[in-house]
């Protein structure tokens, strides 16, 4: 889901895809849905929250004998485009955000960091230094408006080599 969303947020597709017949698993970020946002700045954690998802469902979910490890997907819409996209492998250049957003004020992200800017200089420490996010047991993505999808150049996406349709 985006910024303050929930698994709620795409509800129709999730019943779509799981009419198709896929396993769905549809999440709430911890500190950025509708209920608590005081994290939502903090989007390089959420594909973690993923990778934990994906352990539950693959070994604590009591249905899990029902899954192929071999075919999860993910499908992620504005920050969770952006998740996804970490998450495949894309890593973004966060250092893109303060000279865009000096120039695009009315950009949904720069407001929010606007909003917060005592939490701006914890958000950059928080970058990972290297890789380590990438899930690999991902194999398809749908990738939709991706938030602050500026930060991810040719060469930050080198690492995504799975199928991938994006949507803009």
């Amino acid at each position: 889901h985006g910024t303050g969303g929930s698994y709620l947020g795409h509800y129709d597709t999730a019943i779509a895809l799981a009419e198709a017949g896929f396993v769905v698993a549809a999440v709430t970020h911890t500190g950025d849905n509708y209920a608590d946002q005081s994290r939502s700045l903090f989007i390089l954690e959420r594909p973690r929250h993923i990778s934990r998802v994906i352990d539950y469902m693959l070994s604590g979910w009591s249905g899990h004998v029902q899954l192929d490890a071999q075919k999860i997907g993910m499908f992620g819409f504005s920050a969770g485009g952006f998740t996804t996209l970490v998450s495949i492998g894309g890593r973004p250049d966060m250092v893109k955000i303060a000279p865009f957003c000096a120039a695009h004020t009315a950009d949904f992200a720069c407001q929010l960091i606007a909003r917060n800017r005592g939490v701006v200089s914890t958000v950059a420490a928080a970058v990972p230094a290297k890789d380590g996010t990438k899930d690999d047991r991902i194999k398809a993505a749908v990738v939709a408006a991706p938030a602050i999808g500026f930060t991810f150049s040719p060469d930050g996406l080198r690492e995504v080599t799975m199928p991938v349709q994006l949507w803009r």
